[in-house]
């Protein structure tokens, strides 16, 4: 029963995306953490000044046996602090917050995002975050944690090329990452990613296959 349920979400959630996606001010995204891990964010944005969004977060998790773990749930909300778009460029910021009900954690996040048009064949991407967490169970704030990724996209070829960091406990702890992702076709795209945790001597290597369509 556990695994029909983790099934049933993951379907749902990955192929009702396209339905809701566009269906504005409704939000609906979905994403697979992992094998074993399921997300859905469902809400509403308002067509006002700054643009805020509230709603609830729903996901699964199992263990490596298909045995239902959990099942998370939170509240959230956000709010567009800058919007800049022209014909070569695109540049937002965006605060946002997320309250867990069952034990008061709570995060508070700015994200940043910027995309260039470099040249004729190739963009540039840029998303920052930084978060700091309240751990409701502890009943502390946590330290600064930070995530950055920048890729460089051939749109006519599909291909892109990524680096990303990451940082916890204001710098103590790190991770870097390069890979490479390859569209094949409108649906299907090729995803290879190394990773190094620094300090931990932990270094790995992923390739996934991500398929979406539309209808």
């Amino acid at each position: 029963m556990n695994k029909l349920v983790i099934i049933a979400f993951g379907f749902l959630a990955l192929q009702l995306r396209p339905v809701l996606a566009d269906e504005k001010p409704l939000i609906w995204q979905p994403s697979r953490n992992s094998d074993t891990s399921y997300t859905a964010r469902i809400g509403v944005r308002m067509p006002t000044v700054l643009a805020p969004a509230a709603g609830i977060e729903m996901g699964v998790v199992a263990s490596d046996t298909g045995a239902l773990v959990d099942m998370p749930m939170a509240a959230w909300g956000d709010v567009q602090l800058r919007e800049v778009r022209t014909a070569a460029s695109t540049l937002t910021r965006k605060a946002g917050a997320r309250i867990d009900p069952r034990t008061g954690s709570t995060s508070l996040t700015m994200n940043y995002y910027e995309k260039y048009i470099a040249t004729p064949t190739m963009d540039i991407e840029r998303r920052s975050a930084y978060s700091v967490r309240y751990n409701g169970v502890d009943a502390q704030w946590k330290g600064l944690e930070a995530n950055h990724s920048l890729r460089l996209s051939r749109a006519r070829t599909g291909s892109s090329a990524v680096a990303t960091a990451s940082t916890v406990d204001m710098f103590s702890d790190m991770t870097f990452g390069v890979g490479l992702e390859q569209k094949l076709g409108q649906n299907l795209t090729v995803k290879a990613l190394v990773r190094e945790h620094l300090g931990a001597n932990d270094r790995s290597a992923t390739v996934r296959a991500d398929y979406s369509f539309r209808w």
